[in-house]
């Protein structure tokens, strides 16, 4: 059986917030993580437009989904992150 390397993604795990922007796990910035962000969901919504260097593409779910995995993950590592700042 071949071995799995660590950059490959398991299947049945969802991806952490931090993966799906491209994060340290550690990242304690609001302000860099709200930055990443933002240019990422500003690529994903030009995408059907065919602007900025990404293909046109059509939307469908998967742009869609793409879009709210971008938002879920930024909310979650938001929310993280003020906790550490309030002392929870």
């Amino acid at each position: 059986m071949p071995r799995r390397s660590r950059a490959e993604p398991v299947a049945s795990r969802p991806r952490q917030p931090h993966e799906v922007l491209g994060l340290s796990p550690r990242e304690e910035d609001a302000v860099r993580v709200i930055e990443v962000s933002q240019v990422m969901l500003r690529r994903w919504r030009w995408a059907p437009l065919g602007l900025d260097d990404m293909p046109r593409l059509k939307i469908d779910g998967d742009v869609r989904n793409r879009i709210q995995e971008i938002i879920a993950a930024r909310q979650a590592m938001l929310e993280r992150i003020y906790a550490r700042w309030r002392g929870h």
